[in-house]
Order: C-alpha cells, then structure tokens, then sequence
C-alpha cells in the first residue's frame, strides 16, 4: 500500500476529531446559544468589546496584518446581538454574554460589550472556527501600549475604542 494514502487518511481523520470536537464542545465551556443572548431587535454587522483589566480582545487579520476588534457580518435576518455572539465565538473561540450596546457607527455596525462566559475561559486561536482560520492571523489580549504600537483596521476608530476601555477599566470590569 501507498504510505503517502495512509498519511493523508490519518491527517483527515485528525481534522474530523478536532472539528467534532469543537461542534459538540467537548471538555470546553458550555455552549451558549443566541437565544440565551439579550433580546434585541435590530439587525445587522455588530462586535464585541472584551476587557479584562484595561486589556483589551483584539483579531489580527490575516490578509491586512491589521488588528480590530472581533467582530462582523450578520447572516441573513440575524439579529445584531446574535452576529456579535457568533462572532466573537468565531474569531476567538471565546464563549461570550453579550451586554449593553455601547455603540452604533455610521455604517450601521453595533459595538456591544460583551464578557466571557465562563470566568477562567480564554481565547484561543486553535479554538477559531474553519472559515476563520484563514481570516484571523492572532489574537489576544492587547494592554494600553501594544494597541498603542499595532496598526488598527479601523484607526478612526482607536480614539472612541480607547474611551470605552477607560470607563470600563473605571468601573472594575473584571473577565
């Protein structure tokens, strides 16, 4: 027999354990479901502020080497809640309960701010999902001075980012 058939047989069935893996949840945080998120009728492109202690979650993205928040585009009739949940989940493996909105761009896009679900969770960049691996080149949690040095993908934006943060910081947001 072909070594090099066996070889791609057993890196096939590595990837299909690590997707079944990741689908059923196996040995990570429970999953949550949208429906466990607030109600919230508007629709649309939405994203997560995540803080711990004045660090910040932040996607480097693959193609552009720029670093945002996690965040995106909202699948057909998704509500905007739902599509900063699934996101985040997405592009950082993390487990999110999303908050308050804290705020609506004039694209439309809606920043809420989002805590992890389990306490001790931590993002991970083996945890992205399959689509997003090819979208998000790192992630992490990034203090006042490394978001300070990394190109945003969204530099208008770094100035308001920045705000949220302190008063979020202010206010003792824990993870």
């Amino acid at each position: 027999m072909n070594a090099g058939i066996w070889h791609r047989a057993g890196a096939w069935l590595l990837r299909a354990t690590m997707v079944l893996g990741a689908v059923t949840g196996c040995g990570g945080a429970p999953v949550l479901d949208c429906a466990q998120q607030p109600q919230d009728r508007h629709h649309g492109n939405a994203g997560c502020l995540v803080v711990d202690g004045g660090r910040l979650l932040m996607v480097q993205q693959r193609i552009t080497g720029l670093w945002a928040l996690p965040g995106g585009t909202a699948e057909p009739g998704e509500r905007a809640v739902c599509t900063a949940w699934r996101e985040t989940r997405e592009e950082t493996g993390l487990e999110v309960r999303v908050g308050e909105l804290l705020h609506r761009f004039d694209n439309g896009f809606r920043l809420y701010r989002c805590t992890p679900a389990e306490p001790q969770q931590a993002p991970s960049a083996a945890a992205t999902g399959p689509g997003d691996a090819l979208e998000i080149a790192d992630l992490g949690w990034l203090d006042r001075h490394q978001r300070a040095q990394v190109p945003w993908r969204f530099e208008g934006q770094r100035e308001l980012i920045e705000g949220l943060v302190s008063r979020r910081e202010a206010e003792g947001e824990r993870r």
